[in-house]
């Protein structure tokens, strides 16, 4: 029997499992019990699908359900007023958040280490936080017997000290605990809690950034003193409010809002990266890739008519990212004034100096740089550096590259993917290309789809200001379904937002809240809409019924569950066809069974198996 590419299905728990699943009516018989089975299909099978998943252990729900363990509500009350929390990286896990979509307690992990936000140092303090700081606590601390550091938040203490966990108050981190906890006010021990976290450390950390942002002019996402240290792991402190209330804690890791208004001015970094240009010539031997911009702080800088994106940058913690689409253009002379700009901007006035990594074209574009008065050396990624050049096509420092562009470096990667699709037939480019294993974190990705070569008139900063984004166009999107209403306002062809939505679910980031979130509301968008109900008397004529017809599709590879269970009844009768018997032998000695199950339309049947039982199984 052949086994379809889409059936795989990565959510699994430490069983291997042989799901059965038919899209539409299906009646059939079990008889007997794992793992002697004989399954009988009757009536025609629109869909079969029969696999093995891999066996992912789903990271935020697991974190999720340790933190809120004992938890039923969260109480946001009282006089003081949190701030809204913004998750930049696909590592971070929502834990409280409101009806409407915003965060207001979340978790991440930054190297070895963990780190837990809350959106106002009042709650670290407030009995009613007591379970959840408990639980808090426990996911933070590297080791059983560790020391928590408590500093000037004596009610927690206090509280902690009740609860058997061994307290230590400190005026400031002083390297002899393996958990901190601390108000986001102050930035002067931020290198030093920074490495704290990253080798092993578990960091309690809580404010708001409103009312500093009443005084201070600079961005709050970069300079407020908390953000300096959070926004390693991908949280930031915002100077939004956030509504307040009583939440009640759900069963499985609640999901953010798809697009979330930030404060950083991107106008200030168009301005450096596209000071004095005019064009971009593309006119060369070198066939850019097409890039997918999808992070919340990532944004494009030059596309095509079409929407294809050829130049792209991000914020990443407290450093930044420019991809270019093929290497051969770090030479090119008709570019050499965007890449000396993005150099310039990369480096963000850090003392360092560029280092090119060897296996890029590095002699030649060392020289260049070099007769540019630019500092740089042909090294690998180490001490010393502000801004790393490499290609995209080796991962072997991804790690390494993270944490050097969260701690403020920054990265210029060039590649294209085109050809290693080609070497790596079947291959998902997104997930296994080596850059992409490292762009994915930062929000851009490098496709294998192509953009013509030729002449670009460069934009002006507002056009390139102007430029949709993937996220708050998906949600506008959704917002427009939910309340039927036409899509004429979405900046984005519909068929480039389909295309870009296909391309961003081919990640498969089922560990990330926001890719999550994502697929969540447009299922519940298609749901909604009615278009599943197509059939030869019920056609979609709508453009937005067409587009989310699309959508469907790819929604059901995904998700086949949840997609099933509104999948209309054929209109039309079934043709009838001889019974289908699919038979799988093992060995059996206990005693038989019978059981019955009858499927209709859009239900499913699960059989699990343990790993020497599914080993057995020949299909």
């Amino acid at each position: 029997m052949l086994i379809p590419p889409e059936a795989r299905y990565p959510h699994s728990d430490k069983r291997n499992s042989c799901r059965i699943n038919s899209s539409f009516s299906t009646v059939f018989a079990l008889f007997g019990r794992p793992p002697q089975l004989s399954v009988l299909l009757v009536l025609p099978l629109l869909r079969l699908q029969i696999w093995v998943p891999e066996l992912e252990i789903m990271n935020t729900q697991l974190i999720y359900s340790s933190l809120v363990q004992g938890v039923e509500k969260f109480h946001f009350k009282g006089t003081a007023v949190p701030c809204q929390l913004f998750l930049a990286s696909d590592m971070t896990v929502p834990v409280a958040v409101s009806p409407s979509g915003q965060v207001l307690i979340a978790a991440s992990r930054y190297g070895k280490g963990r780190i837990v936000v809350m959106a106002h140092e009042t709650y670290m303090e407030d009995p009613h936080f007591g379970q959840f700081l408990q639980n808090a606590i426990k996911w933070l601390k590297p080791k059983q017997d560790d020391c928590i550091g408590v500093c000037k938040l004596p009610h927690l203490a206090e509280h902690l000290c009740k609860t058997g966990f061994k307290i230590k108050s400190l005026a400031e981190y002083d390297g002899s605990v393996g958990v901190f906890c601390c108000d986001a006010y102050s930035d002067h021990q931020t290198a030093k809690l920074v490495e704290f976290v990253k080798g092993g450390g578990g960091l309690l950390i809580g404010g708001q950034a409103w009312h500093w942002s009443y005084s201070h002019k600079e961005d709050v996402l970069q300079s407020f003193p908390g953000n300096k240290i959070t926004g390693v792991a991908g949280i930031f402190f915002t100077s939004m409010y956030a509504e307040k209330g009583s939440f009640s804690v759900l069963q499985k890791a609640p999901l953010p809002s798809i697009f979330v208004r930030n404060t950083k001015n991107i106008r200030e970094d168009l301005k450096v990266l596209l000071d004095g240009m005019t064009q971009f010539d593309l006119r060369s031997s070198s066939v850019p890739s097409a890039l997918l911009v999808h992070g919340p702080l990532a944004f494009p800088i030059a596309q095509d008519e079409s929407g294809q994106v050829f130049l792209a940058a991000a914020h990443y913690g407290g450093g930044r990212v420019v991809v270019i689409p093929h290497e051969g253009y770090l030479t090119e002379p008709a570019l050499q004034r965007f890449i000396l700009n993005a150099l310039d901007w990369l480096g963000a006035g850090q003392k360092g100096e560029v280092f090119v990594k060897p296996d890029i074209e590095n002699i030649s574009f060392h020289n260049m740089l070099s007769s540019c008065n630019v500092a740089c050396r042909v090294s690998a990624l180490g001490a010393g550096a502000s801004v790393y050049c490499c290609s995209s096509y080796n991962d072997d420092q991804a790690e390494e590259i993270h944490c050097f562009v969260a701690e403020g470096g920054g990265l210029l990667m060039a590649g294209h993917a085109w050809w290693w699709s080609y070497s790596n037939p079947g291959q998902n480019p997104l997930t296994c290309y080596p850059g992409n294993r490292i762009l994915n974190r930062f929000g851009i990705g490098i496709l294998t789809s192509t953009v013509e070569q030729k002449l670009y008139k460069a934009p002006g900063v507002e056009k390139a200001f102007g430029y949709p984004h993937f996220r708050k166009e998906v949600s506008e999107f959704i917002n427009k379904m939910k309340m039927h209403k036409p899509l004429a306002q979405i900046r984005i062809p519909i068929s480039a937002l389909a295309r870009n939505f296909a391309i961003f679910l081919e990640m498969w980031a089922h560990h990330s809240s926001s890719y999550s979130s994502v697929i969540q509301q447009l299922i519940n968008a298609v749901n909604k809409s009615g278009v599943l109900q197509v059939s030869p008397k019920c056609p979609v004529k709508s453009e937005e019924g067409k587009v989310l017809l699309q959508f469907a599709d790819v929604l059901y590879k995904l998700k086949p569950r949840e997609m099933a269970r509104v999948i209309s009844v054929l209109s039309e009768p079934l043709q009838t066809i001889p019974f289908a018997h699919v038979s799988v032998d093992a060995t059996n000695k206990g005693k038989l069974s019978t059981k019955q199950k009858i499927l209709f339309q859009g239900e499913q049947c699960s059989i699990f198996l343990q790993h020497h039982q599914a080993g057995s199984f020949h299909w």
